[in-house]
């Protein structure tokens, strides 16, 4: 069966270099590099269609097939994302199932605060209901922040100060794949379960070519955010209490990243059994009109000054 609680966030986790949660982040999302390549998370929603790729026989499953919303979008002081799965699997020897998730976040840019809500659904009977957030501010103790879950009650979870929530993964990803590194790894807190942070570890293979980013997308895709530069990656998942040589990992990703945030095409392997993501729809959202922070007065008087 479909592990959903790690699927959830596979169309953004990516694995990084471990920097401390609570250092001053807002002021780095966008990146210039030698190379000229531009990091910016741009807000935008995308539609996937998932089918399956491969399946032992051993898994019991004969298909699966779904659909994948997913939507971020942009504040002045936070990222808001929504994930929402309606999936269909079909098994050899059982009655198909039909399971909807819908997960949503809310991820302060400082990285100082992050709050989470899930549900999953199946066959109208509700398997899941989490949800929880840090402390606002986030207080560290020994090296550790807690997170306090509302849904299951009386949860409490003490999380590495060194984790990243899921937007700050994906762009500490792209400023270290601009940066021509390859071999990178992170610990990640996403609140699609209460199991804590896991280890993402993983390799930036290449750019992606020109003739693929350039290829015929579907017609409701956005070319102009399709079209951005990105890198073809490789990860893998593993649980943060089971990281060792010689510990299968939960499962792998490919997937194509682009500058901008968005991912083009996606492919999950499980030990038994593999799934493919690919684009369907993608548009912008537009970015929010913000009050100039400190940080830019200051840069902006430096300017005037010269």
């Amino acid at each position: 069966m479909l592990k959903h609680k790690r699927l959830l966030l596979a169309t953004i986790l990516v694995a990084i270099m471990t920097t401390p949660l609570v250092a001053a982040l807002a002021n780095v999302i966008e990146v210039a590099t030698e190379k000229t390549v531009k990091v910016k998370m741009a807000p935008h929603r995308a539609l996937y269609d998932i089918t399956l790729r491969s399946a032992k026989t051993s898994s019991g499953i004969a298909d699966i097939h779904g659909k994948m919303y997913y939507d971020l979008k942009e504040t002045c002081d936070f990222w808001e994302t929504t994930h929402r799965f309606v999936m269909l699997y079909n098994y050899i020897d059982s009655p198909s199932s039909q399971v909807v998730s819908q997960f949503t976040t809310r991820e302060a840019k400082a990285g100082n605060y992050f709050e989470f809500e899930v549900e999953r659904v199946r066959d109208g009977i509700t398997e899941d209901d989490i949800a929880g957030n840090t402390q606002d501010p986030i207080q560290l103790k020994n090296g550790l922040f807690p997170v306090l879950f509302s849904l299951p009650e009386d949860i409490t979870l003490n999380i590495p100060a060194k984790a990243l929530f899921p937007v700050r993964h994906t762009v500490e990803m792209l400023n270290k794949a601009a940066k021509g590194k390859k071999f990178v790894k992170a610990l990640v807190f996403d609140g699609s379960d209460t199991e804590g942070a896991f280890t993402a570890s993983g390799i930036i293979l290449k750019p992606i070519s020109e003739p693929e980013r350039k290829r015929i997308w579907p017609k409701d895709v956005d070319n102009d955010l399709a079209r951005a530069p990105g890198w073809r990656t490789q990860m893998a998942i593993f649980p943060l209490s089971q990281m060792d040589d010689n510990v299968e990992a939960e499962y792998e990703i490919d997937m194509n990243l682009l500058v901008n945030g968005v991912v083009t095409d996606l492919n999950v392997r499980y030990p038994d059994f593999a799934i493919r993501q690919s684009l369907e729809a993608l548009s912008p959202y537009a970015r929010p009109k913000c009050a100039p922070s400190d940080k830019d007065k200051k840069q902006k008087d430096d300017q005037t000054d010269s």
